[in-house]
């Protein structure tokens, strides 16, 4: 893990500083190059109420607390940015038939190199689409070596927000598949303004969901589970100054339950 957090630190170390440097080459020009990874880039996945973050309930800060933490998606979109200075081509990432290869025929592909002296990182952002969706992939390599998929993304090109965003290694040393993510984020919204929202750990070490709920007017409920058993469940008014939880025990019974507000 201590050498995940330091890639992960030199990714984002490089991506600032490459967004700073300047790019006089021409780059191919195609209707890609417009699109752009929308979902929790600007706002918060989830909108808290200001009730709810306000408040010095205990029951209602576990809730607030659950829910920053399936906002921390919004972090990972960092690597869905190209920074000033990036190569830009349509050639794919791998072979079509790879895990780690391309997801469409048709691609933009953005990649960027920086050194800190010690290791020399490579990254791949790949941009596609469907006939219904956006993908978006992130590769990477150390050293010069082949490239591992770090993260793809989804994004519904209807007006309703609907999408999914996927990380699949924390380390060059996992032994993992390739294909088989630690980290999943989903979200769809209704045509009546209803959001659901969830956040999925895959690894074995920490394998947890969260579920939340959002309904047009603000108000929600969440629910929270460690691998297959439900841990913690709540809902909140729409301004967050009330609302119920309920804490579940390993057999998945009811230890301590109430209100606040």
């Amino acid at each position: 893990m201590k050498n995940s957090l330091k890639i992960l630190s030199l990714l984002l170390i490089g991506l600032l500083a490459v967004s700073c440097a300047d790019d006089d080459s021409e780059t191919p020009k195609t209707n890609l190059e417009d699109v752009r990874f929308a979902f929790g880039s600007s706002e918060l996945p989830i909108t808290i109420p200001s009730g709810l973050t306000q408040t010095q309930d205990p029951n209602a800060l576990q809730t607030v607390g659950y829910l920053s933490t399936a906002n921390l998606m919004q972090l990972w979109t960092l690597y869905l940015e190209v920074p000033q200075g990036a190569t830009q081509s349509n050639t794919p990432i791998g072979r079509k038939a790879s895990v780690n290869g391309r997801t469409q025929e048709d691609v933009l592909v953005y990649t960027w190199t920086f050194d800190d002296g010690f290791q020399s990182v490579s990254i791949a952002y790949q941009i596609g689409e469907t006939s219904d969706k956006y993908t978006f992939e992130v590769f990477w390599k150390i050293n010069g070596g082949e490239f591992q998929k770090f993260m793809s993304a989804e994004e519904s090109k209807d007006e309703l927000r609907e999408g999914r965003l996927d990380i699949f290694i924390f380390d060059f040393a996992d032994s993992r598949p390739a294909d088989q993510s630690v980290l999943t984020y989903t979200w769809r919204e209704t045509a009546t303004g209803q959001f659901f929202y969830d956040v999925s750990s895959n690894d074995t070490d920490d394998l947890f969901n969260i579920s939340a709920i959002i309904n047009p007017d603000g108000s929600g409920s969440l629910e929270v589970s460690e691998g297959a058993v439900k841990i913690y469940a709540s809902t909140w008014s729409a301004n967050g100054l009330s609302g119920t939880f309920s804490i579940f025990g390993s057999g998945g019974s009811v230890i301590d339950s109430g209100t606040w507000g």
